[in-house]
């Protein structure tokens, strides 16, 4: 499992490099199609996205919809692993990762920080939003990196492992590929 893990963790530095890196509206169609996902933002809504929403993607006349997730999906796929983003999954959440050898998303997300590792994808309550875990520090932080963040960046981040902030606080995360 650690060439899964070394992919993911390339990957996902490529998309940050530079750091952060603005996403351009080809950008977004290729994150929700390398994700999987059947809804695949127009030309037209993914270059408005880019240039005038501060996050988010605008899909059609409705809402627009967060990418953290569908940019984290997109990274596992790429990976090798049998997932993808479904927009129908959680009603209003925005979706979710749906693997077909496990079951529908959190359903074989773990929640135990203990088990948390470089490659994993986690989850906190602030607008359900997904990142990808890079490396853990004995100082207990976290090296992440994050898609959909403000400006339309991906970028990496540093996080406390354990925070005080509930809406911030890992709620659970992927660990699919163990």
């Amino acid at each position: 499992m650690g060439d899964v893990v070394e992919i993911i963790r390339a990957r996902a530095r490529w998309w940050a490099d530079p750091d952060p890196y603005k996403v351009e509206g080809q950008d977004l169609q290729d994150i929700f199609r390398d994700a999987g996902c059947k809804l695949i933002p127009s030309d037209h809504d993914a270059e408005y996205s880019a240039k005038h929403l501060g996050s988010n993607c605008k899909l059609g006349s409705g809402n627009p919809v967060a990418w953290c997730g569908v940019f984290a999906t997109s990274v596992l796929r790429f990976a090798g692993l049998d997932v993808y983003w479904d927009f129908a999954k959680y009603g209003s959440k925005g979706g979710g990762m749906v693997t077909k050898a496990l079951g529908v998303g959190y359903l074989s997300a773990k929640t135990h920080l203990d088990d948390l590792s470089p490659g994993d994808v986690a989850v906190i309550p602030d607008n359900t939003h997904h990142f990808i875990v890079m490396d853990t520090f004995s100082d207990d932080t976290l090296l992440c990196i994050e898609g959909n963040t403000a400006g339309q960046m991906i970028r990496s981040t540093i996080r406390p492992l354990i925070e005080p902030n509930p809406k911030k606080r890992i709620q659970g995360f992927y660990h699919l590929y163990r």
